[in-house]
């Protein structure tokens, strides 16, 4: 049995088979005019897009005219990152590595940082503050952070239950079992394509944090700004809210 964290694993292939692509690439040119009226940040500034992935949202901020730095674990998704900004002739640098060690890669301070879809919270709670503190440690003083993760609430009724949605591609099913304890949901996932095939994924882990927690962990090292229940001008509702968009400064 392999001991490497899921997260090592879980990015690569078969991760696409989750979500339509074509879909989120739409929804993250709204999502990117959201984050530049949130953080009121001049064209031209620099942002850091922590967990980028294959680079739909750093895509979208540099297609509104700013210097984006995108970080991801997975040499994957980042292969597809370079693959599409190549072709939309939009230039965003695209970096390998662990956010927890963000300022040993050379990268420089930013205006501004993004860690969005639930990015943060892959780790255990000191993994997860070694990589909040990172994000500070780039950002220039005064710096604006945006956190974006899941609101534990509504997705907690679905605990020990089987849980189904669609994709272009086919059914995706997934279970979600929860520590009371340590605030960890872990998400079963199987994949049943309209073709007939059949993928399993690697059990994912991740902390889900209450919003009093999150704001508590944030108020250590950023003042808050806001808090948001979508990456639009959606009031936080604990109870509906699919997520919790955390607005923040550098102290």
């Amino acid at each position: 049995m392999s001991t490497s964290p899921w997260y090592e694993s879980f990015f690569d292939e078969r991760y696409m088979l989750l979500f339509d692509r074509a879909l989120n690439e739409s929804q993250a040119d709204r999502d990117a005019t959201f984050i530049e009226r949130a953080l009121t940040l001049p064209k031209g500034a620099r942002i850091l897009d922590v967990g980028c992935g294959y680079g739909r949202h750093a895509i979208a901020l540099a297609k509104l005219g700013y210097d984006v730095v995108g970080v991801d674990v997975s040499d994957y998704l980042l292969s597809l990152a370079r693959d599409r900004s190549a072709t939309e002739n939009v230039s965003v640098q695209w970096v390998q590595g662990d956010m927890r060690s963000l300022p040993q890669m050379g990268l420089g301070t930013f205006d501004a940082c993004v860690c969005l879809h639930t990015a943060f919270g892959v780790f255990d709670d000191a993994g997860n503050e070694r990589a909040l503190l990172a994000m500070r440690d780039i950002l220039r003083p005064e710096g604006h952070l945006m956190i974006d993760v899941m609101n534990p609430v509504p997705r907690l009724r679905l605990v020990g239950r089987l849980h189904y949605r669609e994709t272009s591609k086919g059914i995706v099913r997934e279970r979600y079992r929860y520590n009371a304890l340590a605030g960890v949901v872990t998400t079963d996932r199987m994949f049943f394509g309209f073709d007939g095939s059949r993928v399993e994924f690697p059990a994912s882990l991740l902390r889900f944090y209450m919003p009093s927690e999150l704001r508590a962990i944030l108020s250590a090292h950023f003042e808050i700004e806001g808090l948001f229940g979508a990456l639009d001008d959606v009031p936080f509702a604990f109870d509906r809210s699919p997520i919790q968009v955390f607005v923040a400064t550098r102290k």
